[in-house]
């Protein structure tokens, strides 16, 4: 019975959500460093598109309230 409890604990579900915190972090980091192309274009799109969908989220909150 020993074994058996030290092979079911040595899984740790909590371990793993610790190990998923740093995987995630790293799999934004690289989506963020492909978005950098240096076009003005893109940043200002991005601005843009970032700008609509507070004023979107603003307005459903407003309307909600």
């Amino acid at each position: 019975p020993y074994r058996f409890i030290a092979r079911m604990l040595g899984r740790d579900p909590v371990d793993g959500i610790w190990l998923a915190l740093p995987a995630t972090v790293k799999g934004l980091n690289r989506w963020a460093s492909g978005r950098q192309t240096g076009s003005l274009r893109d940043y200002a799109s991005s601005i843009g598109l970032g700008v609509v969908i507070l004023i979107v989220i603003l307005i459903l909150v407003q309307i909600g309230a």
